[in-house]
């Protein structure tokens, strides 16, 4: 390791053959090495030296400075050998000679090296190494301003300095130095060119900020998707000024692996900024009308910008790079191309945003060619892809400001056209109503008569079903009347014989017997006339009056007349019943005539169930309905429910309309449930249904109380 070599660590004798090694070594350079003058100006290039290429990267400098190794150098001009691909690691040796007047503080820029390990001789240590690189740690690199890779000297007027150099580069070709010169220049012109770079980058900055902010607020307003792209390109361009100037890493200096990783983030943030770029190009230049070809294709390359990050997880970075670029390559020339398309076919700001590509494109080629020329990486040179960045920005940013514009002005020539068309929409449609009035008075007035009509044909149905059990409701009463009433007759005639007879305590007694045998018949006589009251209430036409009513008493007695119904129909029908009354249910106010037509059709409607169940001959299975009534704080329930075959999922949204029925023709008119629906409606409440095929159904009434 090269910190061994550190002179603290070593005996006394071995300080002493060091410094005599570096007195002869510096002795020999002076004479072999051609020396660099230094001199006042921007700065002088190293391009004489001394060079080794050091294919196993294995050489330190203890074996490259040793008298015997040191051999292998080979002179030549730095700036004539070029660094090659399969080449990471070189050292080079040169002479830096202060001729300056007025520096002794030097910056050495060893440009795009990725790794930089400096050695001179020190009269007190022997000899001081130092440090830079792109991808070292910013904490770590020996003079750290901006991203550049620098490392200081102190050289004292008059006075010379031999230097070797282990010089490491990467496997991202777009980083790769050209060759093994380097760059001089006083600390006090890298200051005042860095103050100017940061003066200029913060200028930039504002102006990004400025315009995202703004564009913010108008996406906020108007709700664009475009301005919601637009806003990820100012925030892409942003980052890319700061990269490209290098002082993204001053804000990312804190991250020790950021540097190392350069090469793989740009690759995925490129990706993210390109499929970002299409996006916008597509909506802003109407895309799929203007160019649908290179619409698809631009689909093809998102999903291509997708896939070109995986080999970055593979560690295979220069291959991500290289198709990374390429795709670029291609979006760029397809978004000239579609704003060209779309300038041809004068949608709006299409020029405004062809000048806007054209721009950037311009600062890009004007970039390039100053490098080629060897113009240098002045300041100017170094924001020329910034100002056409920010250049494109601002058009981007009038040419979507244009855009709304336009599509206001077509939008209100449009309002105007249908604000004219719906006044003679409204003229004729006035017109129509008129006729249309008169003649739905008379619809509606014919409807209502048929609505009657229906309804009274329902309660008479109704009524045909519960005939049958009403007679047997009503024979049995007057069998007792009748009973008693022939009971009477022989009584009477017994009491005349024992008043004949004097026998007026036997007579007396045979008339206390008269008297019971009365009040049961009138007890009989008014629970027929009970049921002949319901009777008529069902076959009323009339709307009726609210009443407070006993609802337990109103389900016993139509669960009843709905059971003795089917009974007369059907004399093999048999069913169990069970009745869970709530003591506190006590009287509602209820129209009682249209409440028990709801109770009498959904136990009738129970009982059908269970009956046709029970036909399909299931061994044990027992017929059962169940009612159940629960007062609650402001309501009053009334449960019916029935273990037939439940009612089938895809009718369960149609219960309840008109018409609609399940039972064979002849057997339902499909009215009971929706005039059910109506009723309890019309009462403030509510019907619902809970069932589970092929095993239950039951329908929950709620009343208000």
């Amino acid at each position: 390791m090269i910190n061994s070599l550190t002179p603290k660590a070593k005996p006394m004798f071995l300080k002493i053959r060091t410094l005599v090694l570096l007195s002869l070594l510096f002795f020999y350079a002076g004479a072999q090495t051609p020396e660099t003058v230094l001199s006042a100006g921007a700065g002088v290039v190293v391009s004489q030296g001394q060079y080794y290429v050091d294919h196993s990267c294995s050489f330190s400098f203890d074996k490259i400075s040793d008298t015997t190794s040191r051999k292998i150098l080979l002179s030549g001009q730095l700036e004539n050998v070029a660094v090659q691909d399969d080449i990471d690691c070189y050292w080079i040796k040169f002479v830096l000679a202060n001729k300056d007047n007025n520096n002794n503080e030097w910056l050495v820029d060893f440009g795009s090296w990725t790794h930089v390990q400096a050695y001179y001789g020190d009269d007190v240590r022997g000899y001081r190494q130092k440090t830079a690189g792109v991808v070292l740690p910013y904490s770590q690199r020996d003079y750290a301003i901006g991203g550049r890779s620098l490392v200081m000297l102190d050289i004292p007027k008059g006075s010379e300095l031999t230097m070797y150099v282990q010089l490491k580069t990467g496997i991202d070709y777009m980083e790769r130095p050209v060759n093994l010169s380097c760059s001089v220049y006083s600390k006090s012109a890298v200051i005042d060119t860095e103050n100017i770079k940061q003066n200029a980058l913060y200028f930039f900055t504002g102006l990004y900020i400025v315009m995202f902010l703004y564009n913010l607020f108008v996406y906020f307003t108007i709700r664009e998707k475009s301005y919601l792209y637009y806003l990820f390109i100012i925030f892409f361009a942003l980052g890319a000024c700061w990269q490209n100037t290098g002082y993204s890493i001053v804000f990312l200096k804190d991250i020790s692996s950021f540097p190392a990783q350069k090469t793989n983030a740009d690759v995925v943030v490129s990706s993210i900024f390109g499929i970002v770029l299409i996006l916008f190009t597509r909506i802003s230049l109407n895309a799929q009308q203007s160019s649908p070809r290179i619409n698809k294709i631009f689909s093809g390359i998102i999903v291509a910008l997708v896939l070109v990050v995986i080999p970055v997880f593979w560690g295979n970075s220069l291959l991500a790079t290289n198709l990374s670029s390429l795709l670029g390559l291609i979006t760029t020339a397809l978004i000239i191309v579609t704003s060209v398309r779309a300038y041809r076919q004068k949608y709006p700001s299409s020029g405004l945003f062809l000048l806007a590509n054209g721009i950037f494109m311009i600062s890009i080629f004007v970039y390039l060619l100053l490098l080629m020329i060897g113009v240098g990486n002045t300041v100017l040179v170094g924001f020329l892809l910034p100002l056409g960045s920010a250049l494109q920005i601002i058009f981007y940013s009038m040419a979507l400001g244009n855009s709304i514009n336009v599509l206001k002005r077509q939008n209100a020539e449009s309002q105007g056209k249908i604000i004219e068309q719906l006044r003679l929409y409204s003229e004729l449609q006035d017109k129509i109503n008129k006729e249309l009035e008169q003649k739905v008075e008379e619809r509606t007035r014919e409807l209502k008569e048929s609505q009657q009509q229906m309804l009274q044909q329902e309660k008479l149905a109704s009524l045909g079903e519960v005939t049958a059990g009403v007679a047997h409701e009503i024979q049995n009463p007057l069998n007792f009347i009748m009973n008693f009433s022939e009971l009477n007759d022989e009584l009477i005639e017994e009491m005349d014989t024992e008043v004949s007879d004097g026998n007026l305590d036997a007579a007396r007694q045979l008339s206390g017997e008269i008297k019971e045998n009365m009040e049961k018949i009138l007890v009989h006589g008014k629970r027929v006339d009970s049921i002949v009251k319901g009777m008529l209430q069902l076959t009323r036409t009339d709307p009726g009056q609210k009443e407070m009513t006993d609802v337990n008493a109103m389900c016993e007695e139509f669960i009843g007349l709905s059971f003795h119904g089917l009974r007369a129909k059907d004399k093999s029908f048999n069913a169990s019943m069970e009745k869970h009354f709530d003591s506190a249910a006590g009287n509602v106010s209820v129209n009682k005539q249209d409440v028990g037509r709801v109770l009498l059709n959904l136990f009738t409607n129970a009982f059908y169930a269970v009956n046709e169940k029970q036909q399909d001959h299931r061994e044990g299975y027992t017929p059962l309905v169940t009612v159940t009534t629960k007062r609650n704080t402001d309501s009053l329930e009334i449960v019916i429910r029935d273990n037939g075959n439940g009612i089938p999922q895809k009718v369960r949204d149609k219960i309840f309309q008109p018409f609609f029925t399940t039972k064979p023709t002849g057997n339902g008119t499909g009215l009971g449930l929706s005039i059910s629906y109506e009723i309890i409606k019309e009462h403030g409440g509510s019907i619902k249904f809970n069932t589970e095929e092929g095993s239950f159904a039951e329908f929950i009434i709620t009343l208000p109380v």
